[in-house]
């Protein structure tokens, strides 16, 4: 894994983590915490382009959020809280943890058995 910063995205400056290797399927289990009004995401399958701003721009994202404090929990129909596949599949608030304790994501790709 590696890290670098992105470009600056307004006046904060952007980090991501990557893989410096492609990976087809997979299975990604993660240990998350997000600090008070924080956003973030768990992408893959990004094209690494200079044509594209930012990761999600052409991959998926499970989002990681602070659901009672960030104003994007309270907009998209429960489509951009922390858990969702941003934008397309919601997460049931019940299983999250408050900003500042642990959550964990288990992604799996398998491309043979479309999950």
């Amino acid at each position: 894994v590696l890290m670098f910063p992105g470009r600056a995205a307004g006046s904060k400056p952007e980090f991501n983590l990557v893989t410096d290797n492609d990976y087809t399927d997979f299975i990604l289990s993660i240990e998350w915490k997000i600090s008070e009004g924080g956003n973030s995401g768990i992408m893959w399958g990004v094209i690494e382009d200079e044509k594209y701003e930012h990761p999600y721009d052409t991959g998926p994202e499970i989002q990681v959020l602070d659901n009672e404090r960030h104003p994007d929990s309270f907009v998209g129909n429960g489509i951009h809280k922390a858990g969702s596949l941003y934008d397309m599949i919601g997460y049931p608030d019940e299983h999250i943890n408050p900003a500042g304790k642990w959550n964990k994501c288990v992604l799996e790709i398998d491309h043979k058995k479309n999950t």
